[in-house]
C-alpha cells in the first residue's frame, strides 16, 4: 500500500551554510557513520529524509504541525 509520495530538493550551498552556523544540528539529523560523508551527500540524505517523513505524513519544520490525526480507512468507515 502506497501511503504517500514525497519529493524534497536541498540548495547544496544553503545546506553548507547552515552547518558552519549550527554545529549541533549533524548529530541531530545524521548517525555517526553518515556523519563521514561529504556534506553534498549529506544534503541529499537530509532531503531524502524529508521527503519519507512527508510521504509518511510526518511533521517537518517546513510543513509544521498536522492538522489531522492518522487514522486507518477502515477505522474511519466504521465510525460513520
Amino acid at each position: 500500500m502506497i501511503i504517500g509520495t514525497g519529493i524534497d530538493l536541498v540548495d547544496i550551498a544553503r545546506f553548507e551554510r547552515t552547518v558552519e552556523r549550527t554545529p549541533r544540528l549533524l548529530p541531530r539529523l545524521f548517525s555517526p557513520a553518515e556523519r563521514l560523508l561529504k556534506l553534498r551527500s549529506l544534503a541529499a540524505r537530509y532531503a531524502a529524509k524529508e521527503a519519507l517523513i512527508k510521504a509518511l505524513g510526518g511533521r517537518t519544520a517546513s510543513t509544521g504541525p498536522r492538522s489531522r490525526s492518522p487514522r486507518s480507512p477502515r477505522a474511519s468507515r466504521c465510525s460513520r
